[in-house]
């Protein structure tokens, strides 16, 4: 049987690192966590370490870009993209899912990590922000890492990656678990693309999964390790109760990798593990190892230092160089852990949504309607999405159903609000021309919200034709429960439900859905073509919400809805596959101009909008 347990040795630099890091107390001492202090907590000391790296990292020459594209069940996935000085005619593109236990972390934890891959090993990384717990349970993260690996495949193009790329996975703690389960996936689709993955001290199963048999007694890494400094084993549970998979995905190897048979494992591409001494985690790699070596993988180079690791196992998996050393590294103490990030974005706050946030690829030429006299007073269409509901929360498709707004739904509109809105702000209110909002009360509550004395105005129209998407028997499921319920009617066999292809029973089809916002986009059109030299406050506002900018338009709209209605301004399809979020209770604006506008919180604070 295994025994790892001479692997947990202390380490001066490890106890040098403790003594300056903040740590929550151990969850079975806390009645009540505050999981969102503890997440500030933790990525505050993270954000800080890694500033200090990214200096130390001089003139790396690695440019970065922050996208937002929509997964599979229409939730948007914040990704970033580092590309190193050069790139050759058949890039190595690397996936990569920060750790935190699946509630912490954030693009920018990992900034200096990705930079410094990027630099030393010349390939494209593509970091994730996968949804977190517990305001996200499983499968949510393992939906988000899949579609990153779909989309880089589909869109590598649009991002000025070259066509012919060769594409790698990597993940730290939690992370890890993602990036074997996207690999899993592949093989088990018989779809494999994945040509190599780095897992850092990884995550692999639930703890009530682990297979105590395989390890001596009372040897066990989650037993020995259980109080260890950094992880104890309390926490890794804690983890595992926030994002809460079911029965079935707690027997799923796509959930617990480390459970998966060999003859699925022998599937597996070039492996490059990292381990903890000092961690409950620590046989999860250990155990995977002896199992990758019982059917003869070939090793991978590894000299025990963190970041020479990261380098020298990543550049083995994409040049397959010759192996030097023992390849899953063993150390003694938790130090890897150490955190990285940069500058934060706007979006990776708890108040995310008092930002104005929408994105596209800056590679794409989007066409768009255009007009003469194309001024500073051009006029504008600004989009505002209604603040959070219970079911836009959990991930439920809300069409017509009249929800109101949550608490914090109340919070993101009034403050977006207090800082956009007002007299020489970013929206004037003296500038709009009308204003059309969505009959439904999540919409009609945010334009209150907005702008309180509007109605009294009589600038204001409810107009179905930008009401959320209708879907039928769907509305109030999640995208998992439609598929499950399509199978068992016998549909969707050979592959999956998709709402642009199959529409929704009892629902709207894309067609109809196109129809109304092209009528509504011409209706805009109609009230600001007369005003486009600026001489008459004509901007929309639309509230879904919806707004026109001359004094002639103003709106109020829902999630998926605005993004169509974004798509068919720039003419294109409504299931064209464009990288765009807007978050509860943002503002989007649209121009008639080369592109949409984005907007972020610096931009706001330009125009003195606090």
């Amino acid at each position: 049987m295994a025994d790892f347990s001479h692997l947990a040795r202390p380490s001066p630099e490890w106890t040098s690192f403790l003594e300056k890091l903040s740590l929550p107390p151990a969850p079975e001492a806390v009645v009540d966590p505050d999981i969102p202090a503890i997440r500030r907590r933790i990525n505050s000391h993270r954000f800080s370490t890694s500033d200090e790296e990214l200096k130390a990292l001089g003139k790396h020459g690695v440019k970065s870009q922050t996208l937002l594209i929509v997964g599979e069940d229409s939730v948007e996935i914040p990704i970033r993209l580092y590309f190193p000085r050069t790139l050759g005619r058949n890039a190595s593109v690397l996936l990569y899912f920060h750790g935190g236990g699946f509630f912490t972390g954030s693009l920018s934890t990992e900034d200096a990590t990705c930079t410094m891959l990027a630099k030393d090993c010349d390939l494209i990384v593509l970091s994730v922000g996968y949804r977190l717990a517990p305001e996200w349970t499983t499968p949510a993260p393992f939906q988000d890492a899949w579609d990153a690996r779909c989309w880089v495949l589909h869109n590598a193009g649009h991002m000025g990656i070259p066509a012919n790329i060769s594409l790698y996975t990597m993940g730290i703690s939690a992370g890890a678990c993602l990036a074997a389960s996207i690999v899993i996936r592949e093989r088990m689709t018989g779809e494999p693309v994945i040509q190599g993955q780095c897992l850092a001290v990884p995550w692999l199963c639930m703890p009530e999964k682990f297979p105590y048999g395989q390890i001596r007694h009372g040897k066990a890494a989650p037993v020995q390790c259980r109080n260890s400094a950094l992880l104890s084993s309390s926490w890794v549970e804690q983890y595992a109760r926030m994002i809460n998979p079911s029965v079935s995905e707690k027997n799923s190897p796509i959930i617990n990798p480390l459970l998966l048979e060999d003859e699925l494992v022998g599937k597996s591409p070039p492996t490059h593990i990292m381990v903890c001494g000092n961690d409950p985690l620590r046989d999860h790699g250990m155990l995977l190892k002896e199992k990758l070596e019982r059917l003869r993988f070939q090793n991978a180079p590894g000299n025990e230092i963190w970041d020479a690791d990261l380098r020298d196992g990543i550049s083995w998996m994409v040049n397959r160089t010759a192996p030097q050393h023992d390849n899953f590294r063993k150390r003694s103490d938790q130090g890897n852990l150490r955190p990285d990030s940069r500058v934060r974005s706007p979006y990776e706050e708890a108040n995310a949504s008092v930002l104005l946030l929408l994105y596209l690829s800056s590679g794409l030429v989007l066409p768009v309607p255009t007009m003469s006299d194309q001024d500073a007073l051009t006029p504008r269409v600004f989009l505002v999405r209604h603040g959070e509901t219970e079911w836009a929360k959990s991930g439920r498709y809300t069409g017509i159903t009249d929800i109101e707004l949550t608490a914090a739904g109340f919070r993101q509109v009034s403050s977006t609000a207090k800082i956009v809105v007002g007299a020489g702000k970013f929206l004037d209110p003296s500038r709009l021309a009308q204003v059309f909002v969505s009959p439904r009360r999540r919409a009609t509550q945010t334009l209150e919200l907005f702008l309180p004395s509007l109605e009294a105005n009589g600038n204001v129209t409810r107009t179905e034709d930008i009401a959320e998407w209708d879907y039928g028997q769907y509305e109030g499921l999640k995208t998992h429960e439609i598929r499950e319920l399509r199978k068992k009617k016998g549909l969707d066999q050979e592959r999956e439900w998709s709402i642009w292809r199959d529409g929704c029973e009892g629902g709207e089809s894309m067609q109809q859905v196109t129809e109304r916002l092209d009528r509504f986009i011409s209706q805009v059109t109609e009230i600001q073509q007369p005003h486009m030299n600026g001489g008459y406050p004509a901007n929309v506002l639309v509230f879904q919400f919806i707004v026109l900018r001359v004094n002639p338009g103003r709106q109020v709209s829902h999630g998926l809805l605005l993004r169509c209605l974004i798509k068919r301004w720039i003419g294109f399809s409504i299931d064209s596959d464009l990288p765009m979020q807007l978050n509860p209770g943002a503002i989007a604006v649209l121009r008639y101009a080369s592109r949409l506008i984005p907007v972020d919180s610096e931009s706001v604070r330009k125009q003195d909008a606090y």
